[in-house]
């Protein structure tokens, strides 16, 4: 029930019993705090590997050989609401009982230990007896960032560049990109994801409310969400999210439009938002092909030509995207660029796994 879960640094998301169990582990309980980090040297010490000797760069500990080290600070961090919505990245340290979180650098906020779901920040500067720690705090965050930027750079990446410039991510994000670190200049500039998460919660609200308004062709529905979002957009400009859903209702809007002029006007207003979504960050196939394909009737031409400019970031291409590419084509009277993008259409939805039989 915790509607900001992924999306801020709090007990909610923080505090996550972790469980070994298997051969060669006798049972116990542990009540000492515990990092991501710590998972892998176990398991390969249960396996028979040395650890440190494969080159890895993970710094946890067995935590089959004793307890985790009382007095290290842990790093946490949440770039979800960044890659989603385009708020700042956030990143803290927890210690003790406190946990410090950078949410943009605008503010800093000192969450004491709090019962579970407990989502919103109750301190905002540490009390006096912990004053000395805020800076060893802010120092161990400096310090995890500038490895991973670090890492990035050795693995060939390039960490200036938004989504071009991920690697792969493991966990939640597996076969995704996680996005690099950005300055602290220019996080700083971005909105606040403790101030603007309610925004989450309404654009998954009006994501629902699109699908039921247009499957129910309730345009005065429709017209409603457009002034929602019109709101919303004010208020979070940078959102991409809203942005994309701004395209989503105008698109249902033309499905019912009185007359052709109506038609294209709404389109157009389609696609429009899925533009500035797209150069909000929004850059995935789903807002690639809403971008070029909306309101491509009659220009279908400038619309390849915007879909191969823009789709380079996004190789190699889903199914979907190459089935429009196919449409623009057919419809130019490019017949071998249109078989060529059948056939890799084809080749795209039978998937890595077809293609390995």
């Amino acid at each position: 029930g915790a509607l900001s879960h992924g999306l801020l640094l709090a007990a909610g998301v923080l505090r996550v019993p972790l469980a070994l169990a298997g051969g060669g582990i006798a049972a116990r309980r542990d009540t000492a705090p515990v990092d991501v980090a710590d998972i892998a040297p176990p398991l390969a010490a249960l396996a028979g590997l040395d650890w440190r000797s494969e080159g890895a760069v993970g710094r946890g500990v067995d935590l089959l050989a004793g307890q985790a080290a009382p007095g290290r600070v842990r790093i946490a961090e949440s770039l979800y609401g960044h890659h989603r919505y385009g708020w700042a990245q956030l990143s803290g340290a927890i210690w003790d009982s406190a946990t410090l979180v950078e949410a943009g650098g605008t503010r800093v906020f000192w969450l004491p230990e709090q019962p579970f779901g407990e989502d919103l920040p109750g301190v905002l500067g540490p009390p006096q007896d912990r004053e000395e720690d805020l800076g060893a705090m802010r120092a161990a965050i400096s310090r995890y960032k500038s490895r991973e930027a670090a890492d990035l750079m050795d693995s060939g990446g390039d960490a200036g560049a938004y989504g071009a410039g991920g690697y792969g991510a493991g966990g939640y994000g597996a076969g995704g990109e996680v996005v690099p670190f950005l300055p602290q200049a220019e996080n700083v500039r971005l909105p606040d994801p403790y101030r603007f998460v309610a925004n989450a919660d309404l654009l998954n609200v009006i994501a629902a409310r699109t699908t039921a308004a247009r499957a129910n062709r309730d345009e005065a529905a429709l017209d409603q969400l457009a002034r929602e979002l019109r709101r919303l957009a004010r208020a979070d400009p940078r959102n991409r999210e809203a942005a994309f859903r701004t395209g989503r209702v105008q698109q249902a809007l033309a499905e019912l439009a009185p007359s052709p002029a109506e038609v294209r006007s709404r389109l157009e207003a389609a696609e429009k938002a899925y533009g500035r979504a797209w150069e909000l960050g929004r850059r995935d196939a789903g807002t690639l092909i809403a971008f070029c394909g909306v309101n491509a009737g009659g220009r279908e031409a400038e619309a390849l030509a915007r879909l191969e400019a823009l789709g380079g970031a996004l190789r190699p291409w889903t199914c979907q995207i190459w089935l429009l590419a196919a449409k623009l084509r057919q419809a130019t009277g490019d017949e071998a660029g249109f078989q060529k993008a059948c056939e890799a259409a084809k080749e795209a939805c039978r998937g890595p796994r077809a293609q390995a039989r």
